[in-house]
């Protein structure tokens, strides 16, 4: 006959705990990372952008994209396309040169600049292909602070992740101490 001991329960409790946490964490990274955040653009043309808080933007090329229900797939490998941001008081922000990509449903993409806002205000978003060339419309999404939320979100997920594994190894050690002082006592 069998009977359960708190050891039994606290080898499975660490074990459920553990594959609970393995299971979150695989759900916060692939949900936060796979939802791209932001505000989409078609271009080329002229768009001002309403940026409301210093950060760091992304502005990243939707080669697979919807904006207003309409379906955008354009080639992956985008040439041609300038594109500038310009400061409420008119002066041009630096562009870096980023990278980056991911895939959800019926949304992928790559980033291709990074620019810092130092003060809140309404800036104007401008792309136009190169004098003579024409090129199909594509979509520009511009996220606030990708890379740093990335870091947050991964920073975050892998202390859930470990602070889970360690509660069940302490459970699991704790239960396994139990079962072998159980098994000590118990008459031969």
């Amino acid at each position: 006959m069998s009977r359960s001991t708190p050891g039994c329960l606290l080898i499975g409790s660490g074990c459920l705990i553990q594959a609970i946490g393995i299971v979150a964490f695989i759900f916060l990274v692939l949900n936060g990372v796979l939802k791209q955040p932001g505000t989409r653009y078609v271009v080329p043309g002229t768009h001002s952008m309403v940026l409301s808080e210093p950060a760091d933007y992304t502005i990243f090329y939707e080669y697979k994209s919807v904006v207003n229900g309409t379906t955008y797939a354009t080639p992956q490998a985008l040439s041609g396309l300038s594109v500038t941001v310009t400061a409420p008081d008119g002066s041009n922000v630096p562009l870096r040169a980023s990278s980056g990509t991911y895939t959800n449903g019926s949304t992928a993409g790559d980033a291709l600049f990074d620019f810092r806002v130092s003060q809140p205000g309404t800036y104007t978003l401008t792309s136009a292909y190169a004098a003579g060339q024409r090129g199909p419309n594509v979509v520009l999404n511009v996220v606030k602070g990708f890379i740093e939320g990335l870091l947050g979100l991964i920073g975050g997920g892998f202390l859930l992740l470990f602070s889970t594994l360690f509660a069940g190894i302490v459970l699991m050690v704790w239960g396994i101490v139990l079962l072998v002082l159980h098994n000590r006592r118990a008459p031969a």
